[in-house]
């Protein structure tokens, strides 16, 4: 499989958890599950950010440049620059932060 057929494939399944964990936080809501409403609106949040960095990609694809990313530990994050103090997501110590390049 190509490079682009896999972004694609990335992009997808990464919207469609996003579309997932939005109806799952609604119904967790509904059903008074507070907590767990929390959980997958910041899941919501992290995916978004996958989609768009998949996107990204797929634009720069013959631009064949390296890029670096940032990927929090705890909760999936992914963001091009390190955050100055938390993560926006979860709010924890940025020091969870691993560098890709």
């Amino acid at each position: 499989m190509a490079t682009m057929d896999n972004l694609v494939k990335a992009f997808e399944g990464e919207s469609w958890a996003i579309r997932k964990y939005v109806a799952f936080a609604e119904k967790a809501e509904q059903e008074g599950f507070k907590q767990a409403a929390r959980l997958f609106r910041a899941l919501t949040a992290s995916e978004k950010g996958h989609v768009a960095l998949c996107q990204k990609a797929l634009n720069n694809l013959e631009n064949e440049k390296d890029e670096e990313y940032y990927v929090y530990r705890h909760c999936g994050n992914v963001v091009e620059t390190m955050p100055a103090d938390s993560c926006p997501i979860c709010n924890s110590t940025k020091s969870m932060y691993l560098k890709i390049s």
